[in-house]
């Protein structure tokens, strides 16, 4: 299951990351920042995610990349809660759904990096997906 949301969310992350490095400055969609420390920060954590998400990696070592990505969000959130502008880091701002976006990505990574239930495979009809 850790691998599968790593890979979910790898391709989540990796999109708004890539959109992001075409409009530089402004926002995707009217509400999402794109700042450029969005983008780098973002696609590093996709990368990671997509890697171990997508090749044989020990769930404990998923499962630890979760937790890494899962802080890096919160943090970033916790952040920009404080400072909209994250001191200068995102010159454009954030927005109660960039807030949504840290904090829900990064909980629920952190939730599936610690728990145990995460070890377990995704299956369909008894036959394990990954």
């Amino acid at each position: 299951m850790a691998k599968a949301y790593a890979v979910m969310l790898g391709i989540l992350i990796g999109s708004h990351a890539l959109i992001g490095w075409f409009i530089e400055g402004s926002r995707m969609l009217g509400v999402l920042n794109v700042d450029i420390f969005n983008d780098i920060v973002y696609t590093l954590c996709a990368v990671a995610l997509l890697i171990v998400g997508s090749t044989h990696t020990p769930v404990k070592v998923v499962q630890a990349v979760l937790v890494v990505v899962g802080l890096v969000f919160v943090l970033l959130g916790v952040g920009s809660v404080i400072d909209e502008r994250l001191g200068g880091l995102l010159p454009t701002g954030t927005t109660i759904l960039d807030h949504l976006l840290l904090f829900g990505t990064g909980g629920a990574a952190l939730l599936l990096g610690v728990s145990p239930w995460a070890r377990k495979p995704l299956t369909t009809n008894g036959v394990p997906l990954n």
